[in-house]
């Protein structure tokens, strides 16, 4: 898929958090579509928060891209590379039914 979409893999991860995700809030202003060509335009997530605070601070009558204040996306670009999992066989798993 990566070669598909020639993106990389730290790109595609980018791009994730960029789409939305269970980590962060949503960037108002940005849909998947407009993430992906953000993503190859700028080719990182730090790029691209730099075109969006250059483009909002160009647009004097109306902000374009919102970035939620607590857009942490070291950390999420962090758990999407180094995820927390638990070792299966120390699982236990009761049904009730």
């Amino acid at each position: 898929m990566l070669k598909e979409l020639a993106l990389s893999e730290d790109e595609f991860v980018d791009l994730c958090i960029l789409c939305g995700c269970d980590y962060l809030g949503k960037v108002e202003g940005v849909g998947p579509v407009n993430a992906f060509k953000l993503i190859t335009e700028h080719r990182t997530l730090e790029k691209v928060l730099k075109y969006f605070e250059e483009t909002n601070a160009a647009n004097t009558k109306k902000i374009k891209y919102t970035v939620p204040k607590s857009y942490d996306f070291v950390q999420a670009r962090e758990l999407f590379k180094n995820p927390e999992v638990d070792d299966p066989e120390t699982i236990k798993v009761i049904w009730k039914g």
